[in-house]
């Protein structure tokens, strides 16, 4: 993870709570149902705000939810969105996997560490 630790404008930043999608997230055709929900949010904001994904509530991200979710997003609008809240073991196994395979950081705020 690339973590963060210091955003200008924290007025333009919108919090986006990644468990809407479910606690336990996993699939390529759910993964690439919470893209198109996440890309109508970047869309709605204005070029200077932030997206702040929030998976404190995410109890499992599975690599395949994960890479059809977050890795359009991460080519698509690179720092425009940020990982946030207490991630979970299972949450932060995910992210890495899909992070070894594309050989990128998903963009992670300061302090939103591994809960357990």
């Amino acid at each position: 993870m690339n973590l963060i630790t210091n955003l200008n404008n924290s007025q333009n930043n919108n919090s986006f709570d990644f468990s809407q999608f479910g606690p336990i997230l996993s699939g390529r055709d759910e993964g690439m149902n919470a893209l198109q929900r996440l890309e109508q949010v970047i869309a709605s904001l204005q070029e200077n705000q932030k997206l702040f994904l929030d998976m404190s509530k995410v109890k499992v991200l599975n690599p395949s939810f994960a890479d059809e979710s977050l890795t359009p997003l991460m080519e698509k609008y690179p720092g425009r969105f940020f990982i946030t809240g207490r991630i979970g073991l299972a949450v932060q196994r995910g992210l890495e996997q899909v992070e070894s395979q594309h050989h990128f950081s998903f963009p992670q705020l300061a302090g939103s560490s591994s809960a357990g």
